[in-house]
């Protein structure tokens, strides 16, 4: 189990993880991704101020929950292979290019979550999500969705 409490300065360069079981809960996350796939299954989004600012992003996850303040990702050819790992973070930033992440029952309510993708392909079952101010600026965005509960403001 993985757990960070204070601040967390990460750079990350052909890592690999295999994730199961994770718990993120997120505030302030910034992600800006280009060539994002995300094929998930049961992904419920709950963040507040979340960016994504990510290059040839994959996620391919197992209950994947994420609890952070402040997460800024900027990492390049990350793979995450881990199982039942917790991050409860504060001011964590994980530059990050080419990540691959798969996920299954990700959950994540967001406030305030602006997207900005390139070639984002979205392949989900079980989709909720509730955000208020939600930005989404995307390109070529592919989405098949299963059961995509939508709750913004």
């Amino acid at each position: 189990m993985l757990r960070t409490e204070f601040k967390l300065d990460v750079q990350l360069r052909n890592v690999n993880k295999k994730l199961s079981n994770v718990n993120l809960d997120a505030i302030n996350v910034n992600i800006d991704a280009i060539n994002v796939n995300l094929g998930a299954t049961n992904v419920n989004l709950n963040a507040i101020n979340v960016n994504i600012d990510a290059i040839n992003v994959n996620l391919g996850t197992i209950n994947v929950n994420l609890n952070a303040i402040n997460f800024n990702s900027d990492a390049k050819n990350v793979n995450v292979d881990a199982l039942n790992v917790n991050i409860d973070a504060i001011n964590v930033n994980l530059d990050a290019i080419n990540v691959n992440l798969d996920a299954i029952n990700v959950n994540l309510d967001a406030t305030n979550v602006k997207l900005n993708a390139i070639n984002v392909n979205l392949d989900a079952l079980n989709v909720n999500i509730d955000a208020t101010s939600v930005n989404f600026n995307a390109i070529n965005v592919n989405i098949d969705a299963i059961n995509v509960n939508s709750d913004a403001r």
